[in-house]
């Protein structure tokens, strides 16, 4: 037995890898869409037609938004598991309210993939006629499945996040300053998207990435054993105590 449990314990254990890789990867989603944000071409209350030709007028953002849009997808959650992962024993009900909400409103974020960014594009580099453009660009927005995906994402996201913030703060989990930060940032965001303000937007996103962040560095510094249970074999192993049985 004793021999045994040395050789496991000398093995690379695969939830040191969980933990670095949800650490290195929570805040990078908030992060990109802060600086996004920030340098948006146009103002949310602007007009369809005014934010299409200001669109037109920045094809360097909308090859960015396309080419990092891989980057962004596969990361558009983990933010919310970091969370969920540190605060969740301590406040089950919030942390389980909160990513029912915040996991489905993030993933929408993304789900709607680059359509419009590409017909943008394509109008930009005279692919296609302005005209032509801009009906698909605006179909493509108002289109039943974009509309459902808008309202899970805006509903979603925004008091999800809220209510992580304060699972986090309940949990004690990380510093009272970096839950209140993620609390306050998508109410924040929401003031800055209705008034077109883009510093605003990128002070209440950057708060997000910076609770993620806190989150993820949480994991980082969190045991192994107080991260998981101990990897076994398989499903079937039988115990030292199941085997004399």
């Amino acid at each position: 037995m004793t021999t045994m449990s040395a050789s496991i314990a000398e093995r690379p254990d695969a939830r040191t890898v969980w933990r670095v890789l949800l650490a290195g990867t929570a805040p990078i989603a908030a992060a990109f869409i802060a600086v996004f944000r920030f340098l948006l071409p146009y103002n949310t209350p602007d007009d369809p037609d005014v934010i299409f030709e200001k669109l037109l007028a920045s094809p360097g953002f909308e090859n960015a938004a396309i080419w990092f849009g891989p980057v962004v997808a596969p990361t558009a959650v983990v933010g919310v598991v970091a969370v969920a992962w540190v605060s969740r024993r301590r406040a089950p009900l919030l942390t389980t309210i909160g990513v029912v909400l915040a996991f489905p409103g993030f993933t929408a974020l993304v789900a709607a993939g680059s359509l419009p960014d590409l017909l943008v594009l394509a109008t930009s580099d005279r692919q296609i006629d302005r005209e032509l453009g801009f009906q698909l660009a605006s179909a493509a927005q108002a289109s039943p499945q974009a509309g459902v995906l808008g309202g899970v994402f805006v509903f979603g996201h925004l008091v999800g996040t809220v209510l992580l913030g304060v699972a986090l703060w309940q949990s004690h989990a990380v510093h009272w300053a970096f839950a209140v930060a993620l609390t306050v940032s998508q109410p924040i965001h929401l003031v800055s998207a209705m008034t077109g303000n883009h510093p605003l937007d990128l002070l209440g996103w950057g708060f997000t990435a910076v609770g993620f962040g806190a989150a993820g560095w949480r994991l980082l510094h969190t045991p192994n054993d107080q991260f998981d249970l101990a990897p076994s074999r398989s499903l079937g192993a039988r115990s030292p105590a199941q085997g004399s049985a």
